[in-house]
């Protein structure tokens, strides 16, 4: 009877990305009796339908756009207005950011370490938001560094010219760096098998035909702290 409601309701359909009880991941399977989930660490799950009748279901795959709330705390001594607009700068520079809706950056607290602020901002449904969200957060690091908007924890510290060229003699070595690991990731075009397993063997084939789970499609939690 369970499975006859849900058919019915339809609540979710396969290929869905959902969360029932305490399991998020694609629907791969449905039938009268049980629904089938693929985690995004991918671990097959099992729900019987007469327990997911009595559950709040949360389906990621209805709607076309989600926001994204990220928690952002930085010291006493930051000038706020000067935090907000790098903050604004940088969600502008996100192509995936929507201007419609449009964002909002809140001044939520006052904590022990420092004030933490808000920002609310809308992506599509099918963007990276993993990615969006690092990518926000290494631009936040960069331009709070280059503004100086200060990390909590700490006040206002003034820096005399011999202090300010070891800090850009890191900033150059740390873009070295980074570039040097772009350069690697690019050569690493091959799969790894394990070891004892030879490539073209059916072992092989069979790693090859699992089932891809990206992590651009997991949700993200609402909430995030930065810094």
């Amino acid at each position: 009877m369970a499975g006859i409601l849900i058919f019915f309701k339809a609540p979710f359909k396969i290929g869905d990305v959902v969360k029932i009880k305490k399991y998020t991941g694609k629907v791969e399977r449905m039938d009268f009796q049980s629904t089938g989930i693929r985690t995004f660490d991918q671990r097959d799950i099992t729900i019987y339908n007469s327990d997911i009748m009595s559950q709040s279901i949360e389906n990621y795959s209805r709607t076309e756009i989600r926001r994204i709330e990220l928690e952002v705390k930085v010291g006493y001594g930051t000038d706020l207005s000067t935090a907000i607009q790098v903050l604004e700068a940088i969600l502008k520079s996100e192509p995936l950011v929507r201007e419609k809706p449009k964002h909002s950056i809140i001044f939520k607290k006052f904590t022990e370490g420092g004030l933490m602020l808000q920002l609310k901002f809308w992506v599509p449904r099918t963007a990276n938001i993993l990615g969006i969200r690092t990518s926000i957060g290494f631009k936040m690091n960069q331009m709070f560094d280059e503004e100086t908007v200060y990390s909590p924890y700490t006040k206002g510290i003034q820096t005399d010219g011999e202090l300010s060229h070891v800090v850009g003699a890191g900033k150059s070595k740390l873009k070295t760096y980074l570039a040097e690991l772009e350069a690697m990731a690019g050569k690493v075009a091959k799969v790894i098998l394990p070891e004892g397993v030879a490539a073209g063997s059916p072992e092989a084939a069979a790693l090859a035909a699992v089932p891809e789970v990206a992590d651009a499609d997991e949700p993200y939690e609402v909430e995030a702290e930065f810094m």
